[in-house]
């Protein structure tokens, strides 16, 4: 069994050897219980889209609590199940945390919440100001509309910061995420 370290969580974890889409269902299930815990039901909850469980892919789950759109992604481990795995456990604590008082809403909320342009969407000088801030940060040309470049910037800096490898940086990793997403729904 393996401990890891996910947020200030730490998860034991024996990696899944088989029956991989059985046991990623199993953990959507899981989810949709947890959620049960903060009065939401299935409709709150939007879960990935996978072909196969035991492919190499990160864990996206989406949840819609208090008009908000909270977003848990995991991707240290080998495979898709074992990403969800994770993320359903990070749910789990969370609600945990939040029923008995420890998390107050607004703090989960800021925790997952997607970002936001400040200013809303027709701030056209806050939308370009973070454009080019993203661009920076991701070490690309202004004009560097290359998906593929984008995505490659982004592993690799991703790699470099993630918090739960050692000398990763919460901070830097949760600004090249933002960046990566901004410029990445532009591309699409």
């Amino acid at each position: 069994m393996t401990q890891i370290r996910v947020k200030r969580f730490d998860i034991s974890f024996n990696e899944i050897r088989n029956g991989f889409d059985r046991k990623a269902t199993l953990f959507c299930n899981n989810i949709i219980e947890e959620i049960k815990k903060i009065k939401l039901n299935r409709d709150f909850i939007k879960f990935p889209e996978t072909h196969s469980a035991h492919r190499r892919e990160f864990a996206k789950v989406i949840l819609y609590y208090n008009h908000h759109k909270l977003i848990f992604t995991h991707n240290s481990q080998k495979r898709f199940v074992d990403n969800l795995f994770i993320v359903s456990k990070l749910i789990e604590f969370e609600i945990k945390e939040l029923n008995e008082k420890n998390l107050t809403s607004e703090k989960f909320i800021s925790k997952y919440q997607e970002e936001h342009v400040e200013g809303g969407k027709n701030d056209k000088k806050a939308q370009n100001n973070l454009r080019e801030e993203s661009f920076k940060i991701l070490n690309l040309e202004e004009q560097d509309f290359n998906l593929e470049n984008l995505n490659n910037n982004y592993k690799k800096l991703a790699r470099k910061h993630h918090p739960d490898l050692n000398g990763g940086d919460t901070t830097e990793f949760t600004k090249i995420n933002k960046a990566h997403k901004l410029l990445k729904k532009e591309l699409e």
